[in-house]
């Protein structure tokens, strides 16, 4: 249960249980591949999370000093937030596979992940036990995303993210602040 003592079906949370060196092996290869695309000035600059060197609350520090600046200015200003609720477990695997690619993740990789993730059965557990019967992933009932526990879930939405940042600037008008002297 996400929340004790509340039993809603709809708010039961999927964790796997991963093997250890499995998890590793993902989490390793992912971290690696992050490394590789922040030193070659792969990942969107305007990202925070999940890469070396930043941190969430840059992005937030930043926030602050938009609403300071608009504020002196006297300029209206409007912010979408998107909180990605469940982000890691809606997220299409294979898509994410094909954006690792993008940034360089190995072939090999990303079909031992794809595979395990289309083969993998899924039973439930409680404090009653583990079920007799399972689900698996299949066209007419799909299963999405690594689910939590995944070691390289953060890497694979940041590349996601990433990339979908990369669609969408060419078409945002965004906002310029300048000093007044206008440098």
């Amino acid at each position: 249960e996400k929340e004790p003592g509340v039993p809603k079906i709809h708010r039961l949370r999927v964790i796997h249980l991963y093997e250890a060196d499995y998890n590793l092996i993902l989490a390793v290869k992912w971290r690696q591949l992050l490394r590789f695309a922040c030193d070659k000035g792969y990942v969107n600059d305007n990202l925070f999370g999940s890469q070396p060197g930043k941190e969430a609350l840059d992005s937030c520090f930043i926030r602050e000093l938009e609403y300071e600046m608009t504020r002196l200015t006297r300029k209206p200003i409007i912010h979408f937030a998107n909180d990605a609720t469940s982000c890691y477990d809606r997220r299409p695997v294979f898509i994410a596979n094909v954006i690792s690619r993008k940034y360089g993740m190995n072939r090999r990789v990303c079909m031992v992940q794809g595979r395990t993730l289309a083969e993998a059965k899924y039973f439930l557990k409680t404090k009653l036990g583990i079920s007799d019967t399972y689900i698996k992933h299949c066209r007419a009932h799909p299963i999405f995303g690594n689910g939590q526990g995944a070691g390289h879930s953060p890497q694979k939405w940041l590349f996601m993210s990433s990339t979908l940042f990369y669609i969408y600037e060419p078409k945002a008008a965004g906002s310029k602040f300048a000093s007044p002297d206008g440098t």
